[in-house]
């Protein structure tokens, strides 16, 4: 049974994908958003993702979505985040100290 999911909502005309992620993205699902997003990285000019109706978030998913910033940053890429204020990847962030990924300046609108 498939936990997460990745659909492309729109490509703009630059070239950036837009990703709705949903679902449970924790240790069992980290392996399929890793390759999800490489699968885009790896032909687009950077990715928009919204997390939407995420049910669950722990750390790897977390460290996943971080580096993928940081290897877009590194590459000259765009990469943005969108998601409801209150949800668990809000709390993560709190709990964890992962702020400064939020701050980031290639990173995150909150909607």
């Amino acid at each position: 049974m498939k936990k997460i999911s990745t659909s492309l909502l729109s490509t703009a005309d630059n070239q950036v994908p837009h990703l709705l992620i949903e679902g449970e993205l924790t240790l069992n699902t980290a392996t399929e958003l890793k390759e999800s997003l490489c699968n885009y990285l790896g032909y687009t000019k950077g990715l928009n993702i919204t997390l939407a109706n995420v049910t669950a978030l722990d750390l790897s998913c977390l460290q996943i979505l971080t580096a993928c910033q940081k290897g877009c940053q590194a590459a000259g890429k765009l990469f943005t985040i969108q998601w409801e204020a209150e949800n668990v990847f809000t709390e993560l962030l709190q709990k964890t100290g992962f702020g400064s990924f939020v701050t980031s300046p290639a990173l995150a609108e909150v909607y």
